[in-house]
């Protein structure tokens, strides 16, 4: 196999060292000492000898070690002090991780084994390696396993009453676990969900041309922030809306009129809190000859935000449609699909 000047951990950090033997029996001619392993969340899949491997590991350079005896597994494997060995990119993955099985640190593939098989995208779920997830991994960090192996898995990688940090992990943007053709879950990257954080003009992008990307809070869809990548370079539109008026300002009234009652405002749109704004217009349905009160809520249909979230952003609860504001009264209605993992532009069917 290819080598490199430093041994890697798959879990861990990378470190130096060397020999060009994958290990050498216990004294029992059976499992090596630094294999040897008698609960779970012992092991580790690292690689032997002085040198590593160039590029990524697979299954066949790694072998299982117990993780307090790394020392071991080094002098174990690597007779030469002063190892010669070639110069060139290692890295890091993280699906090469070991389970202790009968006594012995055994590595395996996350993406071949069975704690990763799947019939479809709703049997997968993202996670880290390690037993403790990080509360903000990066997308280097990531493993896919099917839902239903998410106990035994942790119950492998975890040493009895490990204690992990509270905090629930936040996954990078635009990176899902997706079943593949082979019936394993895999990490996915997708185009169509946009960075959490708004991009600046002109710096360059990946995300697929026809993604609108949608940013900041207003309540009304219309006047957040928009941004594309066309051609490689991101493009920013910014609204200039003005703020809305609150209840008894700018002739809003008080409270939520009744819908339907009349106004004399034609287009003052009122922000009543709560979520609900209410517009004065001739035409927020069918048009009329003399203005009235349309108000609209949050919407009610179950796992729908209570604001319309942003256009590109992740979502969860694909084929799930949301409405916002008063009916096709621009810019402050909006309607929302869930679709392939980002929350897309749903149009609306405006009356005449």
């Amino acid at each position: 196999m290819k080598t490199l000047s430093c041994w890697v951990m798959m879990i861990g950090a990378v470190g130096c060292g060397g020999v060009t033997s994958p290990g050498h029996p216990g004294a029992d001619g059976g499992t090596p000492s630094y294999a040897r392993c008698d609960g779970p969340g012992q092991c580790e899949a690292l690689v032997p000898g002085c040198c590593g491997v160039c590029g990524a590991p697979g299954l066949g350079d790694v072998v299982g070690v117990n993780s307090d005896q790394r020392d071991q597994m080094k002098a174990a494997t690597c007779g030469d002090p002063n190892p010669t060995c070639p110069k060139c990119a290692t890295q890091i993955e993280p699906n090469l991780v070991a389970f202790c099985d009968s006594g012995r640190c055994t590595p395996l593939d996350i993406r071949t084994d069975p704690v990763s098989s799947c019939h479809s995208d709703s049997d997968c779920m993202l996670r880290t390696a390690a037993c403790c997830e990080s509360c903000a991994p990066n997308a280097f960090e990531l493993v896919a396993i099917a839902k239903q192996e998410a106990t035994r898995y942790q119950s492998e990688v975890c040493r009895t009453d490990q204690a992990c940090p509270a905090c629930a992990p936040i996954y990078p943007a635009g990176w899902v676990a997706a079943c593949g053709e082979g019936g394993h879950c895999q990490v996915v990257q997708k185009t169509n969900v946009c960075p959490a954080d708004p991009p600046v003009s002109g710096e360059a992008c990946a995300v697929d041309a026809t993604v609108t990307c949608e940013y900041g809070d207003d309540v009304r869809p219309g006047c957040r922030m928009h941004a594309t990548c066309p051609n490689g370079a991101w493009q920013i539109a910014v609204s200039g809306c003005p703020p809305l008026p609150g209840p008894g300002e700018s002739g809003c009234p008080a409270s939520p009129p009744e819908s339907g009652s009349s106004c004399a405002s034609d287009g003052l749109v009122c922000d009543m809190g709560n979520e609900t704004l209410c517009v004065c217009s001739a035409c927020s349905g069918p048009c009329s000859q003399f203005p009235y009160w349309a108000c609209s809520a949050p919407p009610s249909t179950p796992g729908c935000p209570p604001r319309a979230p942003a256009l590109g952003s992740a979502c969860t609860s694909e084929g799930l449609v949301c409405t916002y504001g008063v009916m096709c009264v621009a810019p402050i209605s909006a309607g929302r699909r869930c679709r392939d993992g980002a929350w897309v532009d749903e149009p609306l069917a405006c009356p005449v």
